[in-house]
């Protein structure tokens, strides 16, 4: 257990594969709640889709799918719930299902049904309980690092859950007496029925490793976390919050404990001058006692209700089978329909995705601000570099050094070599500058980077050796440019 944050992990900055693994650790550190959990409510909902849709079995196969995201939110309760040392049960999770309920269920069956980062981005919805504008700025945010291991997660889960079904397969067919015709292989690439069985395999698969995909999304969400707000201060303050509050509640009780001894106290005893000497009089006694004022007293009331009427023969319900066939048809254009919104919610999350075309120039955004700091060419002296030192020379190291980054800043994206999103932080645009640039170039914003922030959030400026380093390696961005 983290003694700095109260979670039951150790909360730091992992790269995207540890976190996967960190999520799976914890699946396997509270498998026993997250096993029961999925006994008791998942898992006898796939089996009623099962019962319900016996003559159907591929229709019991896409349900089975489409529905695994209300499934997930059942481990990542006890997941979310264990972090912090909550006791989870059964009962506890069962109570909490109406608001699990109302966590954007809509929107991970359509919008998020089939993104490569459900599991990643689940949390946003049921954990943080974000809406519209500000969850797909959030989603946005969060899916700029670690998306490859979101989808390297979803790959591996589907291949292993897809093998345990083709191994469970194969087995029965080994298992099958010679005198029984049942050619396996017929089902899996062959013409036949799907028979029930397949089914019934998939979901003894998802429930062994739905929860594995959600604790390892559950993972990626934690570690983006820390890395974006520095979540360690916020779980320190909740746990502060919950001592007092615990505080306060055993100061309640105190005070309303002594309200009751006193009241007890002050309440006049009653006691009965009729005491029986012998049993045969004890029933006289019974009846002075019950005659007290404090017993009570008894009323007459009167009510009037309905005769019961001869119940009439059941009516013939025989003109209803053509609607409910109506409602089959209906049901099955509400699940094409669904598939449909689903395709729609894909080429809609696509929508900003830009494409390179031949004859059309697509450029880097590259804003006007970043940070605070103008990004105007034309806010800049023409001789940078000597500006910064006349600066240096003042002590005046934030501005100096804010000449120097912004300058890189600028000579990099009018060389087109850095694209800035709105919500970029420094390290992301040291990240790209890494991802695209030569090693000189690299290195000296790398180093760059490191004084402007130490000088601007931690207020140590570099010594005057480094600053004049800083001023020799700006020659790298001039070339560039």
């Amino acid at each position: 257990m983290s003694a700095a944050t109260g979670a039951h992990v150790a909360l730091r900055i992992r790269t995207g594969l540890e976190a996967v693994d960190l999520g799976f650790a914890m699946a396997q550190q509270w498998w026993r709640p997250l096993a029961a959990t999925w006994l008791v409510l998942a898992f006898p909902i796939g089996l009623l889709i099962l019962f319900t849709l016996r003559s159907e079995p591929l229709w019991a196969l896409l349900v089975l799918w489409w529905l695994r995201p209300v499934f997930a939110r059942v481990p990542l309760h006890v997941l979310s719930e264990r972090l912090f040392g909550r006791d989870v049960s059964v009962a506890s999770t069962l109570a909490a299902l109406p608001r699990l309920a109302r966590s954007g269920l809509l929107t991970s069956l359509f919008l998020q049904r089939v993104s490569f980062s459900r599991s990643f981005l689940q949390p946003v919805l049921q954990l943080e309980g974000l809406r519209g504008a500000a969850r797909r700025k959030r989603c946005a945010i969060l899916v700029r690092q670690d998306s490859g291991a979101a989808f390297s997660l979803m790959t591996a889960v589907a291949n292993l859950n897809g093998l345990f079904v083709l191994g469970l397969l194969l087995f029965v067919s080994l298992a099958t007496p010679s005198e029984v015709e049942w050619d396996v292989m017929a089902y899996v690439v062959g013409d036949e029925a799907l028979p029930i069985v397949v089914p019934a395999l998939y979901l003894l698969g998802i429930s062994v490793f739905e929860p594995l995909y959600v604790a390892g999304g559950f993972g990626l969400y934690l570690n983006r976390r820390v890395f974006l707000e520095g979540w360690e201060i916020e779980i320190a303050f909740r746990n502060l919050a919950a001592r007092t509050a615990e505080a306060a509640s055993k100061r309640r009780f105190a005070a309303a404990a002594t309200l009751t001894l006193v009241l007890l106290a002050a309440a006049p005893a009653f006691a009965s001058d009729c005491v029986p000497k012998e049993p045969s009089s004890s029933r006289d006694c019974i009846g002075e006692v019950l005659a007290d004022g404090d017993f009570g007293s008894s009323h007459k009331e009167m009510r009037w209700v309905p005769k019961k009427q001869d119940e009439p023969d059941a009516p013939d319900l025989s003109w209803l089978a053509p609607f409910i066939e109506f409602l089959a048809k209906f049901a099955q254009i509400l699940l094409w329909g669904g598939l449909a919104l689903a395709l729609l919610a894909l080429a809609f999350s696509l929508r900003g995705t830009r494409f390179a075309l031949p004859g059309r120039d697509v450029g880097p955004v590259f804003p006007r601000s970043f940070m605070g700091l103008d990004l105007d060419p034309r806010s800049l002296p023409p001789a940078l570099v000597e500006a910064a030192r006349e600066a240096w020379r003042r002590g005046e190291a934030i501005l100096a050094l804010s000449l120097l980054y912004r300058g890189a800043l600028v000579r990099l994206g009018q060389r087109g070599a850095l694209e800035i999103p709105n919500s970029a932080t420094e390290f992301e645009c040291l990240r790209m500058v890494r991802r695209t640039q030569a090693g000189a170039i690299a290195g000296a914003f790398a180093d760059l980077t490191g004084s402007w922030i130490r000088a601007r959030y931690a207020h140590e400026a570099p010594s005057d050796a480094a600053f004049e380093a800083l001023c020799a390696g700006f020659a790298a961005f001039e070339e560039a440019a």
